[in-house]
């Protein structure tokens, strides 16, 4: 999970390894938090993201069966009122 990554031209650079996957919310304004995988299956919850969240699911094998997770990046910046809509949507998932 990164808070506020190294951006240039709205794209998220650093991470210079092709073997690494980038998540990071979809709308084009620079983001605030993303999350990098690697070696791992993970897919996007664009609905539980913006320019300051961004969430993940991480599916792993715990004694023999296979097990989603949630992982979200979440930058608070001090000026908002926490929590967002977007986070609350999360939690009510």
């Amino acid at each position: 999970m990164v808070q506020e990554p190294w951006i240039n031209k709205d794209r998220i650079l650093g991470f210079g390894t092709s073997d690494v996957l980038l998540y990071r919310s979809s709308n084009g304004i620079g983001p605030r938090s993303c999350i990098v995988t690697k070696g791992v299956t993970a897919f996007s919850l664009p609905q539980f993201g913006n320019r300051d969240m961004t969430t993940i699911c991480l599916t792993h094998k715990v004694s023999g069966r296979e097990v989603q997770v949630l992982i979200s990046s979440i930058y608070m910046p001090s000026e908002t009122d926490p929590p967002s809509a977007t986070m609350e949507l999360l939690y009510d998932y």
